[in-house]
C-alpha cells in the first residue's frame, strides 16, 4: 500500500479540488468589487466633468456680483454728490461708501475734465471674469433743470472706449463689445 498512491494523496487532491471553487469565488468577488469601484470612479468622474464647469461659473458670477454692486453704489453716490454739491467728486473717500479693498477687482474713478460726467471702472485682477464700467452724466441746460443719468456696462475684455451720452434718446450708450446692465 505504500507503493500505491495513498489515501492522503487522494485526499490532498480532493481537498485542493474542493478549495479551488472557493478561491475562484473569492477572486470573482474581489474583481467584482474592484470593477464596481472602478465604475463608481468613472461615474464620479463623469458627474464632476459636468458639475465642475457649472460650479466654476457660479463662483465667477459671485465675483462679478461684487463689481456690479460696487459700481452701482459708486454711481448712486456720484449722483448724490452732484445733487448736493453741483459737481462730481474724483475721490472715492469723499463718497463715504465704506467699500473695502477687493482682492478680485481694481476700482477706478475718473471725473472727465469737462465735469459733465464721471466714469467708474471695475477691472478684474484675474481672468476670466467680466469688466465693468459705469457712467454718470449730467443732463440739462441750466442748474434748475440739470439732472443725472447713469448706466453700467459689462464686457468680457478691457474697455477701449468709454460710454457716451446720446442726446437724442437721453440715454447712455455702452461701448462696442459690451452690454448694458
Amino acid at each position: 500500500m505504500s507503493d500505491n498512491p495513498s489515501g492522503e494523496e487522494f485526499r490532498a487532491e480532493s481537498s485542493t479540488q474542493s478549495s479551488s471553487p472557493k478561491n475562484n469565488n473569492g477572486l470573482w468577488i474581489v474583481l467584482g468589487c474592484l470593477g464596481g469601484g472602478g465604475l463608481s470612479v468613472v461615474f464620479l468622474g463623469i458627474v464632476m466633468a459636468i458639475a465642475l464647469p457649472s460650479f466654476l461659473n457660479q463662483a465667477n458670477r459671485a465675483k462679478q456680483t461684487e463689481a456690479q454692486t460696487y459700481v452701482r453704489a459708486m454711481s448712486r453716490a456720484q449722483q448724490a454728490e452732484f445733487i448736493e454739491n453741483g459737481a462730481f467728486t474724483p475721490s472715492m473717500g469723499k463718497l463715504q461708501l465704506g467699500l473695502g479693498d477687493s482682492t478680485i477687482y481694481r476700482y477706478g474713478l475718473e471725473v472727465e475734465p469737462s465735469g459733465t460726467h464721471v466714469l467708474i471702472t471695475a477691472t478684474p485682477l484675474t481672468d476670466p471674469i467680466n469688466h465693468y464700467i459705469g457712467a454718470v452724466f449730467m443732463v440739462g441746460d441750466s442748474p434748475e433743470t440739470t439732472t443725472t443719468v447713469t448706466q453700467i456696462c459689462e464686457g468680457s475684455a478691457a474697455f477701449t472706449a468709454a460710454p457716451t451720452f446720446n442726446p437724442e434718446t437721453s440715454e447712455i450708450d455702452c461701448p462696442p463689445g459690451s452690454t448694458p446692465l
